[in-house]
Order: C-alpha cells, then sequence, then structure tokens
C-alpha cells in the first residue's frame, strides 16, 4: 500500500511511466500534441492491445506478467485516480484547477509568513497551476493515459476527455 501512495509523487512520474511503458513493450509517446497511438485508434475505431494486436472495442482482460508488474499497474492506477479531475467533464476539471491553485497559494503564503522560500507555483505574485496546464497535460497527463489507454484499453474514453480538456488550455 505504501508503495502505492509513494508513487503518486511526481518527482518520480517519468521514471514510473518508463518502467510501466517498458514492461509492457510500449514506447513512451513523443508527440506532444498528435499522441498517434490515441489519434490511430480513435480514427480506426479499435482498441490496440497490450501486444499491439488490433482488438475490437471491448475490454480485453489484461494479467500482469509478476507482482512487479501488478505493481507498476496499480501504481499508475491510482495516480490517475489522484489526477481523476483531468479526465472529467470540463467543468470539474476547471473547478480543480482552480482549488489546486488556491492550495498552492495558500502553501506559498504559509512559507512566505515563516520566511521560508516559496516553493513552485506557490507564490501568488508570479503565474500558477492555471497558467502552466497545457505543459502538465503534454508533459504529465496525456503521455500517461495514453501508455496505460494501450496496455487497458477500456481506458481509452479517459484519454479521449483528458485531450478534450487539452484543447481548452
Amino acid at each position: 500500500m505504501i508503495d502505492l501512495v509513494l508513487a503518486t509523487d511526481m518527482k518520480q512520474h517519468i521514471a514510473l511511466l518508463a518502467s510501466f511503458g517498458k514492461a509492457h513493450r510500449i514506447a513512451p509517446s513523443t508527440e506532444n500534441k498528435s499522441h498517434s497511438s490515441y489519434m490511430r485508434s480513435r480514427s480506426a475505431g479499435a482498441a490496440v492491445s497490450n501486444k499491439g494486436n488490433i482488438a475490437a472495442s471491448t475490454t480485453q482482460l489484461v494479467v500482469p506478467l509478476d507482482e512487479s508488474e501488478r505493481l507498476m499497474s496499480l501504481q499508475v492506477a491510482l495516480k490517475m485516480a489522484d489526477l481523476g479531475h483531468l479526465s472529467a467533464k470540463l467543468e470539474v476539471h476547471l473547478k480543480w484547477v482552480t482549488l489546486l491553485e488556491e492550495e498552492f497559494f495558500l502553501q506559498g503564503d504559509s512559507e512566505m509568513a515563516k520566511g521560508l522560500p516559496v516553493s513552485t507555483l506557490s507564490d501568488r505574485t508570479k503565474q500558477g497551476i492555471s497558467k502552466t496546464q497545457v505543459g502538465f497535460f503534454e508533459l504529465f497527463a496525456i503521455p500517461m493515459y495514453d501508455v496505460f489507454s494501450q496496455v487497458f484499453p477500456g481506458t481509452k474514453m479517459m484519454l479521449h476527455y483528458v485531450m478534450q480538456n487539452y484543447k481548452y488550455w
């Protein structure tokens, strides 16, 4: 359980995603805006299984090969749940961004009052997280939802909503 929670730390995001993709033999997407696997599967009306086969849009059972693969799958799933607003309806997503930005600013206010250095994106006098959403989607969210949906095709709809919210920003 501790390993699952620790995996939500964004400092470990890229390493976890790389390990997850490698375990499932999926190259990480480096195309910020097109995300070929997502676009390819949407246009073909099919889902790509973790073996690279084109499958019907029905959900397929994915069985982990070992405990490590199972743990990584759960870690990425929990990370996606932690960032769940990214795949919610736009109005829900925007509400969460507003709440998160205020939380960051409150942390910065507290740090400033204690004479500590203000954390990144926590200074009210500078741009907050609402101004960094495009980069967050391109660097973290889209690659995560993309690779996860390639392994677990039943989650492709989540990637669809992530892409809709990304287009808003």
